[in-house]
């Protein structure tokens, strides 16, 4: 009976990891996410409506549950940490009916920072499923769902990283470092009366140098 009541408490032991089973209501890849509205626990608020052009992770967890607590470390390493400096990214860790009080209380024994929010009577995580953590959808610029998981299990946490790198494509070299090309016209007004003033100072002919080293 003991083995029972474990098993039936946790539920995440068998198959994926995760904390219920799943649920057809949830929203599908390609669909438009839910509109919601979350204040996160240092006071700034994170309105999907709002976040347009920027890439969105929202994980759904719970202290309880084990699945989660595997989870959350990798999401603060291998993901929070390398895309927190990118304007481009947004991040939020939903506590599933979790208060303000309690979440940062859990914050300050397990010395994350990634940005988290309390959901304490479901009202953001309703509108995504009905049961089942950790999830984790990622939300594109335009608002649509292009990855999203239940459960944690290391093929899935790497398919995660794959889908935000397709999503967040690194910038190239020159950009991130804030430096601009500029092709050279000779064709430009500007560029040819410099030639023909520096021609002119040299006693040059203009033409072809046919010469070989």
């Amino acid at each position: 009976m003991r083995a029972l009541i474990i098993f039936s408490l946790c539920g995440w032991l068998a198959g994926p990891a995760q904390a219920a089973d799943r649920t057809p209501a949830e929203p599908a890849v390609g669909q438009r996410a839910p509109e919601f509205s979350a204040v996160t626990l240092d006071g700034r608020r994170v309105d999907l409506a709002k976040l347009k052009g920027k890439v969105l992770l929202i994980n759904f967890f719970a202290t309880w549950c084990p699945p989660c607590m595997a989870e959350m470390p990798r999401l603060e390493k291998e993901i929070w940490q390398r895309y927190r400096t990118d304007k481009r990214f947004v991040l939020l860790a939903v506590g599933r009916e979790h208060g303000a009080a309690e979440l940062k209380k859990f914050l300050d024994g397990k010395h994350f920072t990634l940005p988290m929010a309390p959901d304490p009577k479901r009202g953001i995580y309703s509108k995504f499923a009905a049961s089942g953590i950790p999830r984790n959808y990622l939300i594109d610029g335009g608002g649509r769902i292009v990855f999203k998981s239940l459960g944690y299990e290391e093929k899935d946490f790497a398919s995660l990283k794959a889908a935000l790198e397709k999503a967040l494509p690194a910038p190239r070299a020159a950009a991130h470092a804030g430096i601009k090309i500029v092709r050279f016209d000779p064709r430009a007004s500007a560029v040819q009366d410099l030639l023909s003033a520096a021609l002119r100072h040299t006693g040059l002919k203009p033409g072809l140098d046919k010469t070989t080293n």
